[in-house]
């Protein structure tokens, strides 16, 4: 039986998988088993560590006092233990206080935490006053009647009703056969935090809760995820408190998102070295101002982004191109600190990204590389033909003659008139990504969210102008320099198509096809798309067909 010490007690532990190290850490009367399911969907890419707290099945409870502060102290200790350091803390309802408790003692042992519903009713008294007033009689009344056995199924049958009703006897005998240290863990001293307490933790912190859990630790949640300087909060819906159980694939696919994310930021070291992106502005055609922002060292690099986003959302990108390239990251039109001019046409997007690649050449005395994803595929495949100074040309999944579903952009426009953004984009991404549920609260997790919500207004004109794009013989016949198309593999058949037909219009144009990726393979595998630039660029001829 593995078991490692730490503190004055010995705890069971269970290790699986390989890459960046996650530990899970269960709420009250659980165990290493409980989060089984998540380490098997996750241990293909990190290294899972899940335990026993200690008092709980096969961990020692050892001599000191219970409190949330010693159950910290000791997840503290195995992350040292075990040298998962930095590494992603997962916990659960009372896991989840502790693990609130080692961000802000322990914070330099981590480099993110995800707190799915942390019953820290210090942050909402009136809450907890209104959940201990349920509690407690069912507490005391079962145990008067069954003792502390039937004093875990009260427990349970009130705040965790969805994992009560689904699992069988067996498993919820490992919960009761804990009820002696639940029992204690409730009577000890729990984590008490302010407002001004939580400010200091400045990690990335993922915060989660059920639509359907108790309002006291919703209200919480929430309040949590507003206190913290780097927190966001998804909510999955048909949910209850205990997240991880109820919706294990979007709880799942929730963290392994979190993770990626978060992997991408610049590390402390390198925030202490990378310097601030330098902007420029250059002037268009018609008098638009587009803001222009520059990274890193070597030949130039122009990227153009596409639709519901700002130059911000190739951040994890550019984190990996800044060491051979300088990157010429643009705001397009109607975008971040870029300018709008109307009426619109997709032809203002090709002058603006022409009138961008002549002003980097202009500045380095030579042809640019031009890339541009999905709706910045379109502008760039354009922006070439009107530019002399482009040296190669990479697009990844251009959009131009995509078809919608009937009254789907009509939805985005009904949304926006109702000033709900967030409605809109999730059209966007149902309609015509056909992005699932739990794919969406991926989405929500980015702190890209709010940028996609800003650019809301800019989806309707955008869609309408790739529905009624039609290829005309010989358009783009002035793109003469080697073109490379990249399409993923798993992206939705509509996308597939518009990018096969792009490439039929393209001379010189080569494709590569990125298995096991869809439509976002430079925030997924940056690094691999990277190569694929590099190599493409360095290879100093036409892309092969």
């Amino acid at each position: 039986m593995p078991t490692v010490e730490v503190n004055d007690t010995t705890l069971y532990y269970e290790r699986a998988g390989n890459g960046r190290a996650i530990l899970f850490v269960h709420g009250m009367c659980g165990d290493a088993e409980v989060w089984a399911e998540q380490a098997r969907r996750l241990a293909d890419r990190y290294t899972c560590v899940r335990y026993d707290r200690r008092g709980h099945s096969r961990s020692a409870r050892g001599d000191a006092a219970i409190s949330d502060a010693l159950h910290a102290d000791d997840a503290a200790a195995l992350i040292e233990s075990f040298d998962l350091s930095p590494c992603l803390l997962v916990g659960s309802s009372g896991g989840a206080a502790i693990a609130v408790d080692v961000a802000l003692r322990y914070g330099h042992l981590l480099r993110g935490a995800v707190f799915s519903e942390p019953p820290l009713l210090c942050l909402d008294r009136q809450a907890g006053q209104a959940l201990m007033s349920e509690l407690a009689p069912r507490l005391e009344a079962a145990t008067t009647a069954g003792g502390p056995r039937a004093a875990v199924d009260a427990f349970f049958s009130l705040l965790c009703p969805g994992l009560w009703g689904r699992i069988d006897e067996d498993r919820k005998d490992r919960y009761r056969n804990n009820a002696d240290i639940g029992i204690a863990d409730l009577r000890s001293p729990s984590l008490d935090v302010s407002v001004d307490d939580l400010e200091a933790v400045t990690l990335p912190v993922l915060v989660l809760a059920g639509d359907g859990s108790h309002p006291s630790l919703r209200s919480v949640a929430h309040r949590l995820a507003s206190a913290l300087p780097d927190a966001r909060l998804v909510e999955f819906e048909d949910c209850g408190h205990v997240t991880y159980a109820e919706q294990p694939d979007a709880f799942a696919n929730a963290v392994s998102n979190f993770a990626v994310e978060i992997d991408a930021r610049p590390t402390r070291a390198d925030n202490a070295t990378r310097p601030p992106a330098v902007r420029f502005d250059v002037r268009s055609v018609d008098g638009t101002s587009l803001a222009v922002w520059i990274e890193g060292s070597g030949p130039p690099l122009v990227l153009v982004h596409g639709s519901i986003a700002d130059h911000t959302t190739f951040d994890p990108f550019i984190d990996v191109l800044r060491h051979e390239w300088t990157t010429y990251s643009m705001d397009r039109r109607g975008f971040g600190a870029s300018g709008d001019t109307g009426p619109y046409s997709i032809e203002r997007d090709f002058e603006d990204v022409a009138a961008v690649v002549d002003a980097v050449a202009a500045r380095t005395d030579g042809p640019v590389t031009l890339w541009g994803h999905s709706y910045g595929a379109n502008c760039a495949m354009g922006g070439a033909c009107r530019s002399s100074n482009v040296g190669h040309l990479v697009l990844y999944e251009p959009s131009l003659g995509l078809t919608y579903p009937a009254g789907s952009i009509e939805r985005i426009e009904a949304a926006l008139a109702a000033d709900d953004n967030e409605a809109a984009i999730v059209a966007v991404l149902v309609d015509i990504l056909e992005m699932t549920d739990e794919e969406i609260d991926s989405f929500r997790v980015s702190p890209l969210w709010p940028v996609r919500l800003a650019a809301a207004p800019t989806v309707p004109r955008e869609c309408r102008a790739e529905q009624d794009w039609v290829y005309h013989p010989g358009q783009f016949d002035a793109v003469t320099v080697p073109t490379l198309f990249l399409a993923g593999s798993d992206s939705v058949p509509v996308v597939a198509k518009a990018t096969h037909e792009a490439r039929a219009a393209t001379p010189h144009a080569g494709l590569r096809v990125l298995a096991g990726h869809g439509h976002f393979a430079h925030k997924t595998n940056p690094a691999m798309v990277a190569d694929i630039i590099r190599d493409f660029v360095a290879s100093g001829a036409h892309a092969s067909p």
